[in-house]
């Protein structure tokens, strides 16, 4: 007779004394079921008289099924193929317990020769399988899972074995190879240091983001090299911008795609413009001219060098100069600027 609501009773009669069989039933998913098990004996001697006996065999605890399973997830959103078990090297994976079966005990063998981990029912496991570093292949590890219910022999012990597929970490790294930072646009050549794992199983995709607005380039070239014109529309200061590049492996055997992102900083400087103007540029001598060059673009800190027919001789934006003429025929007198701004360049106008 079951003696709450997990079992269900059985009752066995035989028409003599024998060994019996039978089988008590646990319908719970974690509770033990308990039976309280009697044997009675009857004898009849005639149609008036018989005679009987009762045996208590006591109570038989019947525990519930062992049913081990977890649910595999990434954590922080990283990508996990669950059929056939595969992760890319680096990504924490967390084994959430769904097992019934009581109280149970919990040991993980990862394969991969680290700890291993135990635990009980209702609790997570958390492991990161790292790739060993050889990026031409996948490592391949045998997880061992074993379960057993607490209060049973160790005989009674559940074991699971799964087969884990550890693409190699994927890696987004560049050089940054500027060009003449005085030409406008200025140049600047980006060339991959992909590490990662190179076979025809494995789709490759690059994408460039250049951080001025211009739209994403791609490729499917691992060691791809990217070159990109800049512009840089600020009158007196560099232009921050972020270049990023991000790469992507498709693994066809599990369908998963392990990627990586990498950025650096790049500072593009204004375009030097040279502004020039000046007055009286005519008439009888002496003639003063007054220069302005404040409308020049293209530094914090520009130089100005002038010229007016002795060779450079330093100034600033704004200067006055008298031309002498004591000749009795007309002249022409240069009238040079040079500008020279903190990265270098320069540029010239003349009037």
């Amino acid at each position: 007779e079951p003696q709450d609501g997990s079992g269900q009773a059985q009752r066995v009669t035989a028409a003599a004394v024998g060994d019996q069989t039978v089988t008590l039933a646990n319908i719970s998913v974690n509770e033990w079921a308990r039976y309280r098990v009697g044997f009675t004996a009857k004898r009849v001697w005639s149609p008036q008289v018989t005679c009987q006996g009762t045996l208590d065999l006591g109570e038989v605890l019947v525990p519930p099924a062992l049913v081990s399973s977890w649910r595999t997830t990434a954590v922080g959103g990283g990508a996990v193929s669950q059929t056939p078990l595969a992760v890319c090297s680096g990504v924490e994976l967390a084994f959430e317990d769904q097992s019934t079966g009581g109280e149970l005990s919990r040991t993980w063998d990862f394969g991969d020769g680290t700890d291993l981990l135990s635990s009980v029912r209702g609790a997570s496991v958390r492991h990161r399988f790292e790739h060993p570093g050889e990026p031409r292949q996948d490592a391949r590890y045998r997880m061992r899972v074993r379960t057993r219910q607490t209060g049973l022999p160790a005989a009674c012990a559940l074991e699971q074995a799964l087969d884990v597929i550890v693409h190699p970490r994927v890696e987004s790294r560049f050089t940054v190879a500027p060009g003449d930072a005085c030409a406008v646009p200025f140049g600047v050549d980006f060339t991959s240091c992909l590490t990662a794992q190179p076979s025809a199983s494995v789709t490759t995709r690059l994408s460039w983001n250049f951080g001025d607005g211009s739209p994403t380039e791609t490729s499917t070239v691992a060691t791809a090299t990217a070159h990109h014109d800049y512009r840089n529309a600020h009158p007196t200061q560099a232009q921050a911008v972020t270049v990023g590049l991000t790469v992507e492996q498709t693994h066809a055997e599990t369908g998963l795609s392990c990627r990586d992102a990498h950025e650096t900083q790049l500072s593009v400087p204004p375009a030097l413009s040279v502004s020039l103007s000046a007055t009286q540029l005519e008439g009888c001598s002496p003639v003063e001219v007054s220069c302005d060059a404040k409308g020049t673009r293209g530094g914090q800190h520009l130089a100005y060098a002038w010229d007016f027919g002795e060779g450079f001789g330093n100034g600033g934006a704004q200067v006055k100069h008298t031309y002498q003429h004591t000749a009795d025929t007309d002249r022409k007198f240069p009238l040079r600027l040079r500008v020279t701004n903190e990265y270098g360049c320069t540029s010239e106008a003349s009037r």
